[in-house]
């Protein structure tokens, strides 16, 4: 029982780290997706390698985002 209580708490490892690694290179916009990258990680067998590499690719989007151009009736119903 033990055994099975400690596997799944170190199964969040993966998606902690991935959020933490996500917060810290574009703040507050990549703690959801990096955690969201995490499991997806470690549900597809990558585990840690594959959790950077998720965690430096999904901080990309936030930090780019900022370039791009909507539609002009478009802005009024994003967040600013």
């Amino acid at each position: 029982m033990f055994f099975v209580i400690g596997g799944a708490a170190m199964n969040f490892l993966v998606p902690a780290l991935v959020s933490y690694i996500a917060y810290g290179m574009a703040d507050r916009p990549g703690i959801a997706p990096g955690f969201t990258v995490g499991a997806v990680a470690l549900s597809m067998d990558a585990y840690f390698i594959g959790g950077i590499v998720g965690g430096v690719l999904v901080t990309r989007s936030p930090q780019g985002s900022g370039s791009w151009t909507f539609p002009a009736g478009l802005p009024t119903s994003c967040p600013s």
